[in-house]
């Protein structure tokens, strides 16, 4: 939250001097984009960011190649973090404020470093967002399951199935006691498994999986496509029954997922492919704690935060930050269910367990359970079990 009404960024920043010169030439770029002297002064003072804080952690050759910089003959600069803060006023819809605060800076040659590492939003701003509508009580609600983390679980191989043949492994999940089972990212509207398909096949053989073990079996179709077919997909998988609904954030756009799942009357499951791409490189882009909370605002009720253990690369460390970003208290916005995931089967349980120390949150299986002797369905009950036998232990 923004304690003075402004839009503030924090930025890891290098330019190629001082890093005060910096961070005045970002806040520049991202509001007239010419400086003082150049502008009318009504208009100044209606959009001009403020450099508010600056902190040097030393001076090094430019991290990341560029031809500005080398024919300046730059050999080292300042690099550090600066916060600037911008009026409301300049952001009036989703994309505005990420081409604001994630704007032409980063492909400014004279920036050897430029990556957002902290923003802060006025009540005014956030508004523009239209937030979880089910969130953690939500998910909670959905799944039946209040004494535990959610166990979710992918149906593999991501793509090649039939839409029968993908059900077939879904059940076999649920079987073995996933709270819900999911679409794979990459399985979208193919000609051999169509949503339409997938999504009048596989809830009935769900509600009766569901009836045996006495609590529900969700489905979460991934319904990422085109943008003008996005909501009538969400209100499809609704209508059908599925209780959960997927889709790829950051592959259709925020401000066009949040389009697509406002008001959705089921939860809904935020997959973060592509974040890697914005977040992996520590020079440019944006913190992956910063895009999980822009991705629970923009209306996703379970976020994916990366895995503790596994095969994704965030520390362990991180991903809690991205957990938080999903939890901390936001007023007017529900809390997101931080999702971990990534490689995981009951082997990674008690490492999981021991990180995420009583926060609520989902653990995901995908490919581990898979690969046990059991099946998808042994690996699966494995995973519970290893849940169960956690939380029991909590007392």
């Amino acid at each position: 939250m923004s304690p003075d009404g402004r839009i503030a960024a924090t930025y890891v920043l290098q330019g190629g001097g001082s890093l005060e010169e910096a961070a005045e030439a970002v806040a520049i770029e991202e509001s007239t984009g010419l400086a003082q002297d150049l502008v009318p002064s009504a208009a100044y003072r209606r959009v001009a960011g403020e450099v508010t804080d600056v902190h040097v952690e030393g001076s090094v050759p430019p991290v990341l190649p560029s031809a500005p910089l080398r024919r300046m003959g730059v050999q080292s600069s300042e690099v550090g973090t600066t916060r600037i803060a911008w009026p409301c006023a300049n952001v009036t819809s989703i994309p505005a404020l990420l081409t604001m605060v994630l704007g032409e800076a980063n492909e400014t040659g004279t920036f050897g470093v430029c990556r957002l590492v902290g923003l802060e939003l006025p009540d005014e701003t956030i508004r523009l967002f239209p937030g979880p509508a089910h969130g953690v009580e939500g998910a909670r609600s959905a799944s039946g399951v209040s004494d535990r983390p959610l166990v979710g679980a992918i149906v593999k191989p991501s793509t090649g199935l039939t839409a029968h043949e993908h059900a077939a492994i879904a059940v076999e999940l649920a079987e073995g006691g996933a709270d819900f089972v999911k679409d794979d990212e990459l399985l979208m509207d193919p000609g051999y498994c169509r949503l339409e398909d997938r999504i009048s096949t596989l809830p009935g053989r769900l509600a009766g999986v569901a009836e045996r073990r006495g609590r529900p079996a969700l489905y979460a179709p991934n319904v990422t496509g085109p943008v003008h077919e996005m909501r009538a997909r969400v209100l499809a998988v609704e209508s059908a029954g599925c209780g959960m609904v997927m889709a790829n954030v950051l592959a259709v756009g925020l401000d066009a997922f949040a389009h697509a799942v406002r008001d959705a009357g089921i939860p809904v499951f935020g997959h973060r492919v592509m974040s890697g791409a914005l977040t992996r490189a520590l020079a440019v882009g944006v913190s992956s704690d910063v895009l999980c909370g822009l991705t629970r605002l923009c209306g996703a009720d379970l976020v994916q935060v990366g895995s503790i253990g596994g095969k994704i690369f965030e520390e362990d460390d991180i991903v809690l930050r991205n957990a938080e970003a999903c939890l901390t208290r936001i007023p007017g916005v529900r809390a997101a269910m931080p999702v971990s995931g990534g490689g995981q089967d009951a082997s990674t349980v008690a490492a999981t367990h021991a990180a995420f120390a009583g926060r609520d949150h989902c653990h995901l299986f995908g490919s581990g359970v898979f690969a046990d002797p059991l099946g998808p369905r042994g690996g699966t009950a494995a995973a519970l079990d290893a849940w169960v036998k956690a939380c029991g232990s909590d007392g």
